[in-house]
Parts: C-alpha cells; structure tokens; sequence
C-alpha cells in the first residue's frame, strides 16, 4: 500500500556472518512515510523536507543516526553498497539520498565507537523512506596494569650535587611497555632507611628520547601519561642511583618497579610500594 514501506533488519548474524564484526549490532529503526505526510512528534511543528522529490517515478531516503540515549551522531558514515553512494551525517546527525529508482537498497551505516548497522530499505515512487538508525557505543575494554619489578645495588651512594656516582653495579635497567592501550607509566623505586628528601637521581628514557630526569625522595615516585612520553618505542631505558646527604651510603641496596596501566590510569595517588592493591 502507498505511503508505507517494508524495512527489514539484518540483526547479529548478518554482521558476524559478513563483516566479522561485533556479535552485537546497532539497532536501526526504520519509519516510512510519504513526503506529504512526514511531521514532527510535535503537530505544531511541521516537518520541512530537505530533499525535494524531482521526478515522480524516483524515490527518496532521508534518515537520522543517532546514539542510544537519542543524541545525534555527527560524521557517521552511511552507504549504500550497491550503488557505491555514500553520505556522511552533519551536526544534527542527518542524512539522504534523493533521486532513487522504486525497489530495495542494502544500507549500512557505521561511526567510530559504535557496532555498525545494516538494513534492507524498500524506496517507493514519489515517497520518502524515513530511516532513524540508532547506534549501539561499543563498551570500552576493560582496564589492567602490567608490572615488572628489577633489584639495584650500588657499592656507594652518590651526591646530591654530583649526580650519578661511577660505583652503581645495578643502576641501568632495560625493559619494554606495550604502546596499543597504554594510558599511565609508573615508575617507583625504594631503599631501606626511611623516608628522606634526598633519595635517588634518575633517567628515563622511551628509545632515544628522554621524557623525564631530575631527583627524587625515598621512596620515588614517577608517573607518566601516554601522551607525555615521547614517540612510539616499546623499548624503555632508566638509570637510577641511591642518593644520601651528608654522608655516602656503602653496600646499597634497593628497589624498582615499573607499572603500566593501560585504558584507565590509577587511582589517584596509587602506589605500589606504599601497599595500594
């Protein structure tokens, strides 16, 4: 009957089977109407075309994309794979394709984040097919942290004036980080003795690119944003020496352990050695 038209949903099983996507898909909703007859949920506000209908023996597609909470999606990309037409959705998430002959047309329709969808549309002559495409956000992953632990030994503490000291056996440590998902490096060391403003001179390096230097207390503590850590080497480099005031340390042993957190930082002010879980 004229004025109505049949959408059917490819639901989970058409996107695993061609897409090897999500098992979960985007719900789309499709509400056909003619142009004559297309209004807003509000009767005092009538709905006004964007597209008007040329020949009578052509159809039309307009649609919405929007989230499940009913927000509009801009920049989502809508295809129609047969006639390798594609539209992107402007700020109030909508879209159209005008001019098309009576009969079915495959949709697909996907945007960074969300599971894509996919429908059959059925366009009919001098008639708006209506498509209100709701996307389902795909739920991020799920956070971890990964840590490795290293021993340092020096025969004999440094200075605070003189910097690194020439009789650290074990100061130099090599390790590697995983870049995909990291969101927090930290990097904490301890030595016995108690808690002292003067604690250790320190290097960190990610490949040839030093992102962090300086002094810090016992026990150290130093955490890095991805974005603050420069290039996208997995291999890491710290140099790290015990340092004591007034009076070098003989015999020096001490700590490091380097935590990356990935999809999610820490907790605010988490500390491996000070016993957070």
């Amino acid at each position: 009957m004229r004025g109505f038209v049949v959408a059917v949903l490819l639901l989970s099983a058409l996107l695993a089977g061609c897409s090897g996507g999500p098992s979960v898909p985007a719900e789309v909703v499709i509400e056909s109407k003619p142009a004559e007859e297309i209004h807003s949920e509000d009767p005092s506000e009538p709905f006004e075309a964007v597209f008007t209908p040329s020949p009578k023996t052509r159809g039309h597609i307009a649609g919405v994309v929007v989230d499940e909470a009913i927000r509009p999606i801009e920049g989502a990309h809508v295809h129609l794979p047969g006639l390798d037409l594609e539209r992107v959705t402007d700020r109030d998430g909508s879209f159209g394709f005008v001019d098309l002959h009576p009969g079915p047309y495959f949709i697909t329709v996907n945007a960074s984040g969300y599971f894509d969808a996919e429908a059959v549309l059925q366009v009919e002559e001098d008639e708006f097919t209506r498509a209100k495409v709701i996307l389902t956000g795909i739920p991020p992953p799920d956070p971890y942290r990964v840590q490795q632990s290293f021993e340092g030994y020096t025969e004999l503490t440094s200075d605070p004036l003189f910097g690194f000291s020439f009789l650290c056996t074990a100061c130099d440590f090599d390790f590697y980080v995983d870049r995909p998902g990291l969101h927090t490096l930290m990097i904490e060391a301890v030595f016995e003795g108690g808690t002292t403003d003067n604690g250790f001179y320190y290097d960190a390096y990610s490949g040839n690119s030093r992102f962090d230097s300086g002094s810090a207390g016992n026990p150290m503590r130093l955490e890095a944003r991805q974005d603050d850590i420069p290039g996208e080497d997995d291999s890491f480099y710290l140099r790290i020496d015990p340092q004591s005031f007034p009076v070098p340390e003989q015999s020096k042993r001490f700590q490091v352990y380097v935590t990356a957190f990935y999809n999610e930082g820490p907790p605010t002010g988490w500390s491996f050695v000070a016993g957070d879980p």
